[in-house]
């Protein structure tokens, strides 16, 4: 019973603090896809890391990812903005287009991801929480009985 109240518990933390997470970072994205602006910029540095997955039939995919550091002019002022992810590889000294955030000019994006993709983190970790809440009741509902499990036989033959 201990090693259950122990899954349970690290189960509800780690699902909580996800669910929060992409709750949180999902709000984030649409407030500032609502309020920004675009820039032209130019690229001042790329950066490329090799993503690896491996899918249910144990194959491995290799896949680049790139992430840009820009500089870029908006009111007037200068700006520079590094690490900016993008799913296309940029030359330094090319030009793109990033959008920026009008209350603080130096948050800088390239790609803002779409709200349904958010969506999945939420349903399972959800999910994960709606089972630990679930184990929860259960654990409780045995103390309170005295350490019995529910008789759902006896209800039933009642």
């Amino acid at each position: 019973m201990a090693i259950l109240i122990i899954i349970t518990i690290v189960l509800f933390c780690v699902s909580s603090y996800n669910l929060i997470g992409s709750i949180t970072g999902t709000i984030d994205n649409e407030n500032f896809k609502s309020k920004a602006v675009s820039v032209n910029a130019t690229v001042t540095y790329c950066k490329t890391e090799i993503k690896t997955t491996t899918d249910s039939k144990h194959h491995t995919h290799k896949s680049e990812v790139y992430y840009i550091d820009v500089k870029y002019k908006y009111n007037g002022r200068n700006y520079k903005c590094s690490g900016i992810y993008s799913s296309k590889k940029y030359s330094s000294g090319g030009s793109v287009t990033v959008l920026v955030n009008p209350d603080n000019p130096s948050d800088a994006r390239k790609e803002i991801p779409s709200p349904y993709w958010s969506i999945i983190p939420i349903v399972i970790f959800g999910a994960f929480f709606g089972v630990s809440v679930f184990l929860a009741i259960k654990i409780i509902r045995y103390y309170i009985s005295g350490g019995k499990p529910d008789n759902i036989q006896g209800q039933i033959q009642s």
